[in-house]
């Protein structure tokens, strides 16, 4: 929801620049410069501080269940006797998993960056 919120203010702030240059306004053009500003901070802000919290970990496991959805893939692999990993991967870097496969996989928060057999 807060992509989509971000990617509306995006728009509106481009819409807002062109539409002030081309009719010579300068406070139309300010507004929306104003506004890819604020979200390209908030943006960044964000990304930072997820980087920050979240560090990459790299474990072995077996993929113990693997659902393939129409964006992304989510994937849960049992670490040890009773951990087990729950996270979410890119259609390509899911690609070629099956259920009971030994995995090296390297994370960041929920989200699995690399797979390697």
């Amino acid at each position: 929801m807060l992509e989509k919120l971000a990617g509306i203010i995006v728009i509106l702030g481009l819409i807002l620049s062109v539409v002030g240059e081309f009719i010579n306004s300068n406070q139309i053009r300010t507004y929306g410069m104003l506004l890819l500003l604020a979200t390209v901070t908030v943006a960044g802000i964000r990304y930072i501080r997820f980087h920050l919290h979240n560090p990459a970990v790299e474990f072995e496991g077996v993929c113990i269940e693997y659902k393939r959805l129409s964006t992304h893939c989510v994937l849960s692999i049992r670490t040890g006797w009773s951990d087990v990993y729950y996270g979410q991967a890119s259609l390509k870097t899911g690609d070629g998993i099956k259920v009971g496969d030994k995995i090296k996989v390297k994370v960041r928060g929920r989200y699995i960056l690399e797979v390697s057999h």
